[in-house]
């Protein structure tokens, strides 16, 4: 009995290391691909946007070794997202699910092809609308509001399209990449305010102010929208400081 029991012990000790521990990642094939997974891993299933793989190891341990096996593809950053960019079966994962259970699972989800492909720096700075400097300044809140993507307007400090600023809003709330451009009416004068979200993740923005005679640019760290005098303005922070002074832009609603 003594005997069993030093053999049984040690085993014991191994399985529970090799369950709830983080241990190794592996290659394996399968279906004629191949994927670098966390051990004791096998192919469950492959829907086109998620490769799932089970095992009998604990999710915990399958999160880990799942985070270090995309460390392996290397890492890539663009339009907001991090990338891992599998060149053997040309996808690209951004995220990692786990699921407990017995097997537990854990899953790459992905796009296909190189989703960074082509991408360079100067694309961080990507305004849709076009240059704000080339912008003819007599066009009219009418036909700023008719265009396809229709600009926010403020005639006079009152919104004439309420929807577009809503809009912007939900987007940065929920971390979206997302452009806006704001025109702002005050009597015979106009500026435009051109926002863009570029990485969710950080909060990070880059916004262009400009009236008929310069335009001023640069990143913020924080956007965001706050109270002032009873009214809802459109706010940069040049510090993401809860104590950093607010750069009104225009006022929301």
């Amino acid at each position: 009995m003594k005997r069993i029991l030093k053999i049984a012990v040690p085993v014991l000790v191994i399985l529970g290391i090799l369950y709830w521990m983080p241990f190794i990642t592996v290659n394996i094939q399968e279906g004629g691909a191949q994927f670098r997974v966390p051990f004791g891993c096998s192919l469950e299933s492959n829907d086109g946007e998620k490769v799932t793989f089970r095992s009998l190891r604990s999710a915990y341990a399958l999160e880990k070794d799942a985070d270090n096996a995309m460390m392996a593809y290397g890492e890539s950053k663009c339009y907001g997202k991090t990338y891992y960019y599998d060149k053997s079966n040309d996808v690209s994962y951004y995220d990692v699910e786990t699921e407990s259970g017995f097997p537990s699972r854990v899953s790459y989800l992905y796009e296909s092809g190189n989703a960074c492909l082509g991408w360079t720096e100067d694309d961080e700075i990507a305004w849709p609308y076009g240059d704000p400097m080339e912008v003819d300044l007599s066009i009219t809140p009418e036909e700023a509001m008719a265009l396809e993507n229709p600009w926010f307007v403020i005639v006079d400090g009152v919104p004439q399209n309420e929807y577009v600023f809503n809009e912007f809003s939900r987007n940065f709330k929920q971390g979206v990449c997302s452009y806006f451009r704001t025109m702002i009416v005050e009597g015979n004068e106009k500026s435009l305010v051109d926002i863009q979200l570029l990485t969710p993740e950080n909060g990070a923005f880059y916004i262009r102010t400009r009236n008929a005679d310069w335009i001023e640019e640069g990143p913020y760290p924080r956007v965001s929208e706050i109270e002032m005098n009873g009214e809802v303005w459109m706010a940069a922070f040049a510090k993401n400081s809860s104590k950093a002074e607010a750069i009104p832009l225009f006022r929301g609603r």
